[in-house]
């Protein structure tokens, strides 16, 4: 497409022969969406987000190799680092349910019948009904805020596990932190297709998908060394589970608040330059 200052859009012999069918009807699309004073005077910075439109230009930025590299292990140290210790937390935590139940919680709670897979039922539940509000609230507000917040307040839900004292409170724990867990994968995929290049984001969510199966490793290490604690006790194996795990995601939720940025432009640990590539 070749863009004219006195005569608007104009189409070049090779486009209007393309082979493919859409290839005009997106040319014209974007015809309609383009004014002639867009086209006259370059980027229309209102319709832009104020943080890109800060950072943009009409000349082409060049990045050297070694520039590449420098800003790709910045990148790795301080998103995919939280993305992959996030996803394993929250398929640890998760999966608590599983460990505790040979540490006397069904005794404990008086669980009878179906109630101990309610308790699994009703963390996808949660899921299910918060996924688009979710998604809603990711597009438009700060996402590592948004992403730590919810960390901070899923550790405390999984702490409050350990006081539940019978069915009436544990399905209301699980129900909630369902729903603060349900950020995870939509976060990840808008900061995978924000700070990764398209042939990079395969390889970055195997990295943090990953972590479920890892979790399954370690989990059954840690559940192995609870069960140890002694039945006579003043805490009970289960609760000082749900009590450690819950504390070190809260402390994991504040490390996230510091340490990853919400946007490139935000990026106060990237120097400048780096902003701008």
């Amino acid at each position: 497409m070749v863009l004219s200052k006195t005569e608007g859009v104009s189409f070049s012999d090779e486009t209007e022969n393309a082979k493919s069918p859409g290839a005009l009807e997106d040319v014209v699309h974007l015809e309609g969406k383009m004014s002639r004073e867009d086209i006259q005077k370059g980027m229309d910075h209102s319709r832009v987000d104020p943080e890109v439109a800060k950072y943009a230009s009409e000349r082409a930025v060049e990045i050297s190799e070694a520039e590449d590299k420098r800003l790709r292990r910045l990148i790795n140290k301080r998103v995919l680092s939280v993305m992959i210790g996030t996803y394993f937390l929250q398929a640890l935590d998760k999966e608590t349910i599983s460990f505790v139940a040979i540490m006397g919680i069904r005794d404990d709670l008086h669980l009878v019948g179906q109630q101990y897979s309610w308790l699994t039922t009703c963390i996808y539940l949660a899921i299910v009904v918060v996924e688009f509000p979710t998604n809603w609230i990711i597009q438009r507000a700060p996402i590592a805020k948004y992403l730590s917040a919810n960390i901070i307040l899923w550790g405390i839900t999984l702490a409050l596990h350990a006081i539940c004292k019978d069915f009436a409170g544990i399905p209301i724990a699980r129900t909630v932190l369902g729903a603060l867990e349900a950020c995870c994968q939509p976060v990840f995929i808008v900061m995978s297709a924000t700070w990764f290049k398209r042939e990079e984001q395969a390889a970055v969510t195997i990295l943090w998908l990953v972590m479920a199966g890892l979790q399954q490793i370690v989990g059954g290490l840690l559940g192995y060394g609870f069960s140890n604690i002694p039945t006579w006790s003043p805490i009970k194996s289960w609760q000082a589970l749900y009590t450690a795990y819950g504390s070190l995601t809260v402390l994991w939720g504040v490390f996230v608040l510091y340490w990853m940025p919400d946007s490139q432009t935000k990026a106060k640990c990237f120097p400048g330059s780096l902003r701008l590539l």
